[in-house]
This record gives C-alpha cells, sequence and structure tokens, in this order.
C-alpha cells in the first residue's frame, strides 16, 4: 500500500491489513532518482495499492492537488505493477491521469473519512460489491461510467445492528477483559464474534505482556494450542475420509509395526479422536533426554543446527529427528488407564502425525496451506510463525524454566510437539483471530467458501455430533461440544445451542461456533505468561463470561 497525499489513511491501511499482510509505504520523494529507487523496491510486489488522501477531504467538493512528480510516479507504477488506484478526493482529480493510464482498476471514494476507508478496503478484497456510477466526466471518465460487482462470498464485516445484536451491550466485554487485564489474568487478548458471516465485533486489548511496551494489535498472532486440533487435524482427517484413504474403523495396527500382542494394535482413530481409547492423558517426553540435573542431554540437543541436530525446538536450540521413533515407541509401550472411559489425551495425535508424514508422505505445513489456508487467503495461520511472520507481531507465551530455558516467542508452547520442530496435529498452529474466524466459516457453510467446496457437508455434521449423549463424553469428532448433563460446565458458555461446537486451548484460547444462531466466537489469550501456573482466566471463567455477552447482546 502507498499513500500520497496529506491526508491520514490509517484506517484504509488497517482495514486491508485485516485481509492479508500488507506493507505500508509513503509517497515523500523529491528527486527524480528517487523516484525510481522507490519503483524499483515496489517491483518486488506482486500487487500495489495506491491511496490518494485528501488532508480536507471530510466533503466530496475538496480535491487532492497532485503534484507533477506524484502524476509521473502513478503513470510509472501503472505499468510496472498490477495497482489499484483509490482516490479519497473530488473525482476532478482525474484529469491528472488518464483513462488510458494502466491502473488494474480505479475506485472513488470521494472522501477521506474513516467509514469511507473501511468500505473501500472491504470492496477491494470482495466483502461487499459495488455499483456505484461516477456523476461527472473527468480523465476521460465519461458521466455514468462504473462497474457493478458481486460481493464474494467471504466472511465480512458490519455494525452489530446489521446482525440483531445491542452494539451497547457489548460493552460489558470491554469491562470484563479490563478487569481481567486488571487481575494480571492475562496481559491482553483478541475477541471476535460473527453472525450469518458477518463480523460485529473484533477487538484487541491489552499488551503483549506485563511490561505494557507493546499493545496487541488485531493482526497479532497466538499460539492457539488445542484449538490445532479443529483446524489441522479435523480437516486433514476429514480430506483423507472424502478420499477413501482413511477410515474412523481404521486401526493403528493398519499403519504402524505394533505387535499383536499390544492392545494399541486394534485401537481406532474414533476412540483416539473421541478421547476414549485409554490413552494416558500425557507424558513429558523432553525428560527422557534430560539429565538428573535438568541439563539437556547435549547428545541428543545441540545450540547449532546441523544435518543431525535438524529439528529446531527453540532459540539456539535443536533436537536430533533420528529420536522422534524412540517418542513413538514410548507411547506405544507406555501403559494403557485401566478403563476406557472418557479421558482427554493427546498422545494419539502423536501417532497419526506419524501416520500421514510416513505413510502417507503428507508435509503438513504444505498440505494445510495448499488445501485450506491459501484457499481462504488465511495468510497469518501456520506453525513456526518466526519464519514467515514479523516477531513484532507474535504474542509470548511462557517463560519455559523446566525445558527450555527461555521465554516463548514464535514457537509452540507444548513440549511434545516442540521436540517434532514444532508440527503437531494437536497443538502447534498460530493465528489471529480474524483468519481463525474465515476458516470457521467453512463449517458454518457447510464446508463451501467463496463458491468451492473445502468439506463434505455430512463428515462436518458427522465430526461435530456429539457421538455419546447423556454420557460423561460429551465429544464430538475431535470437536468439543456443550455439557449436555449440566450446561453452566465445559467449555461453552450455557446459551450456546446443543449443535454448537469448538475447542479451548491450554495457552488461554478458546474457539466457538454455533450453527443454529449462525455465531462464531473467539477468544485469543496468552494466560500463561509469564508461566502457566496462572489458572485466573480459568477460575474467573473470563471466556465464557465474555461468550455470554455476545448471547446476552442479541
Amino acid at each position: 500500500y502507498v499513500h500520497i497525499g496529506d491526508g491520514n489513511g490509517d484506517v484504509f491501511y488497517n482495514a486491508l491489513n485485516r485481509y492479508n499482510p500488507v506493507d505500508r509505504f509513503y509517497f515523500n520523494h523529491n528527486s527524480d532518482a528517487k523516484v525510481n529507487s522507490f519503483l524499483n523496491k515496489l517491483s518486488e510486489y506482486d500487487f500495489v495499492i495506491s491511496g490518494i488522501h485528501d488532508g480536507l477531504g471530510v466533503t466530496p467538493w475538496n480535491s487532492y492537488k497532485l503534484n507533477k512528480r506524484e502524476v509521473n510516479f502513478l503513470k510509472k507504477l501503472s505499468i510496472q505493477n498490477k495497482t489499484i488506484l483509490n482516490i479519497f478526493s473530488n473525482p476532478y482529480l482525474l484529469n491528472k491521469l488518464s483513462k488510458a493510464d494502466n491502473f488494474s482498476s480505479v475506485i472513488m471514494s470521494y472522501q477521506n473519512n474513516s467509514t469511507f476507508q473501511d468500505l473501500s478496503a472491504q470492496l477491494i478484497f470482495g466483502s461487499i460489491g459495488s455499483k456505484g456510477k461516477i456523476p461527472v466526466s473527468s480523465g476521460g471518465y465519461q458521466i455514468g461510467e462504473g462497474i457493478n460487482l458481486q460481493k464474494r462470498d467471504i466472511i465480512s464485516f458490519c455494525l452489530p445492528a446489521e446482525v440483531g445484536i445491542d452494539e451497547l451491550n457489548l460493552e460489558k466485554i470491554d469491562s470484563i477483559m479490563n478487569d481481567a487485564i486488571k487481575m494480571k489474568a492475562i496481559p491482553g487478548g483478541q475477541i471476535l464474534a460473527s453472525r450469518y458471516g458477518k463480523i460485529f465485533y473484533s477487538k484487541s486489548f491489552g499488551y503483549h505482556t506485563y511490561d505494557s511496551i507493546y499493545p496487541v494489535l488485531d493482526t497479532d498472532i497466538y499460539d492457539l494450542a488445542s484449538v490445532t486440533k479443529i483446524v489441522a487435524a479435523a480437516p486433514i482427517f476429514m480430506n483423507l475420509m472424502r478420499e477413501s484413504r482413511i477410515s474412523l474403523e481404521n486401526n493403528l495396527g493398519d499403519f504402524l509395526e505394533i505387535s499383536q500382542d499390544n492392545e494399541m494394535s486394534g485401537m481406532t482413530f474414533f476412540d483416539i479422536f473421541t478421547h476414549q481409547s485409554g490413552l494416558y492423558p500425557w507424558i513429558p517426553f523432553y525428560k527422557l533426554y534430560q539429565h538428573d540435573s535438568g541439563d539437556l542431554n547435549d547428545t541428543i540437543f545441540n545450540s547449532k543446527k546441523s544435518d543431525l541436530f535438524n529439528l529446531q525446538v527453540a532459540d539456539d536450540l535443536f533436537f536430533r529427528d533420528d529420536y522422534l521413533d524412540s517418542i513413538v515407541s514410548t507411547i506405544l509401550n507406555f501403559p494403557l488407564l485401566e478403563s476406557k472411559d472418557y479421558k482427554y489425551s493427546d498422545l494419539g495425535f502423536y501417532l497419526f502425525y506419524k501416520i500421514i508424514k510416513d505413510n502417507m508422505e503428507i508435509s503438513l505445513q504444505d498440505y494445510l496451506k495448499d488445501n485450506f489456508y491459501d484457499i481462504i487467503d488465511a495468510s497469518r495461520m501456520g506453525y513456526n510463525p518466526m519464519e514467515y511472520y514479523s516477531q513484532d507481531n507474535i504474542i509470548p507465551t511462557e517463560y519455559d524454566k523446566n525445558f527450555r530455558k527461555q521465554l516463548l516467542k514464535g514457537y509452540v508452547h507444548d513440549p511434545g510437539v516442540a521436540l517434532f520442530g514444532g508440527l503437531g496435529l494437536h497443538a502447534g498452529l498460530f493465528s489471529n483471530s480474524i483468519d481463525l474466524a474465515k476458516f470457521l466459516q467453512i463449517y458454518l457453510n457447510a464446508g463451501i467458501y467463496d463458491g468451492e467446496m473445502i468439506f463434505n457437508k455430512f463428515l462436518i455434521d458427522f465430526f461435530t455430533s456429539p457421538q455419546f449423549k447423556f454420557t460423561e463424553n460429551r465429544r464430538g469428532i475431535f470437536f468439543d461440544k456443550p455439557n449436555l448433563t449440566n450446561p453452566n460446565e465445559g467449555a461453552s458458555s450455557k446459551y450456546v445451542s446443543l449443535e454448537s461446537y469448538g475447542h479451548s486451548g491450554f495457552t488461554g484460547t478458546l474457539v466457538w461456533v454455533d450453527p443454529k444462531e449462525e455465531i462464531i466466537f473467539i477468544f485469543l489469550s496468552n494466560r500463561i505468561y509469564p508461566d502457566q501456573d496462572n489458572k485466573k482466566l480459568i477460575e474467573e471463567d473470563i471466556r465464557t463470561k465474555t461468550q455470554s455477552i455476545i448471547y446476552e447482546s442479541i
């Protein structure tokens, strides 16, 4: 995005940045040499959006006066790059340019106020359509010219009243979050709510940490923890089922070399993903590679990356990938629980990861991007964000005192997934709330997003339905569900419908989808900063209290 003019373009830039990461530049070059250097820099980009912002543009009658250098720059830019020109000023400004210029499109927004800036960004990315016609003849364009554009079937932004929500009542969320920050339940967080595919509430609170230096922005990303299950593991399994490559009735012995004497050989994916397989809840694998002093074994870990030590688990700390099989072996030989009642466990997800990686030769990150995230423009969702995202926009989690002995920022909090290089099916994903909302909207849309079928509707309905009604196991397949016997217990608000589903995360996250009300609710935080002993977020039910405000506002 290139800002031109003497008006403020912050709302426009921030609105653009909600959809995709956008770099911002200001045109303030006073020599031809500097202009050419600037054009050379912009040639690295696949698309440029240039906004002309009028400092007096609170009405459509004022007009920013483009100078000669700005005009020449825009003409050259339109030839060099695919360029959208967005004019927040008088339409007669087009007389400085020409219809013959090579702009991919020209948007007349007329006024440089915040509403017009926000709507213009939505138009560019297709959240709204357009049917406006130019009211004058200017720059070769004739009065009445214009292009009709239909909105894309993607998530959009709206005022609460547009979807039947009382905006004043939503202010209670601010109070709850501000109190949570004051009591140090969380340093900050993001809350998003949408209805009918329209985001009516999206707000960031507090700071990255308690030092109150870096405020949380909508573009900041959080460690999703177990929310990864429903935005990584579930979609992969749905796809593999649709392709008949795997089934819920498959057992581990169908894919892994397990002795027939081992009860795990007959363990089905259905039992694993509904948490009634008898697997032990959790194993601190890193302790297998520590000395009694707590120091890591230097034959297994190294401070420098090499062909042998090639899995990064934190800053200046690398693990040997030839030891991954020892983790799998530990799981396969670990004693099972005495009964197969509902007991939450992540261990089966390690085995599923080995199956898709080794047996099916699926690269986890690439598969998710190619089949899901890139299709819906969820470019802020992924593993190991320090490889592709600004460190300034990654929220830190815990200061790990037991394993990695450092503050974790951009590295997965889950210590087991860390040993796998940050790649896991039950933890490891990072995202901001807006990209999460894009993905969850696929579920509400019966598997379709922007006209493209992503999932099979039958599988969505099946996976998100309770498999064991009115028992202690409230789960769907991968998905958490409301507590049927006691609505006041469980991960979600007591107001959600029985058809709803979602998941919570250890780091302080919660996402929930309610098909009956067509509501998506997202709560992201780093409640485990500086350490996981802080349970105030859980004890005060802050996540469900804020979710309840959404329902009380209908």
